[in-house]
């Protein structure tokens, strides 16, 4: 962020705070708010996610996803770990596997 945009973002924040009544100056920090906007843009979460319990259908769909997939990858393929997790959900073998369940 340029200086002459801090200069001019400071400035307009003063103005509108004389004109719409002084509040607390803490409440928005300008250096806060860029470091949330930096995060943001680098895709990190200051809260980490839960993680999601697994049911078992999509246990085994991941483990017979990554057996194949390491196999693949091997090799010069062009899919997505996604294109073959969705191929194996949709083969026999899961079906029956997952019957079995």
């Amino acid at each position: 962020m340029n200086k002459e945009y801090r200069q001019g973002f400071k400035d307009g924040y003063n103005v509108a705070m004389d004109t719409f009544g002084s509040q607390d100056e803490e409440l928005y920090d300008l250096e806060t708010a860029q470091r949330n906007r930096d995060f943001r843009q680098m895709g990190i979460r200051k809260t980490p996610k839960r993680k999601v319990k697994q049911t078992p259908k999509q246990k085994l769909l991941t483990k017979m996803s990554r057996t194949k997939w390491d196999r693949y990858k091997k090799g010069k393929g062009k899919k997505t770990y996604v294109e073959i997790r969705a191929e194996v959900s949709r083969s026999q073998a899961f079906k029956k596997a997952a019957k079995r369940l």
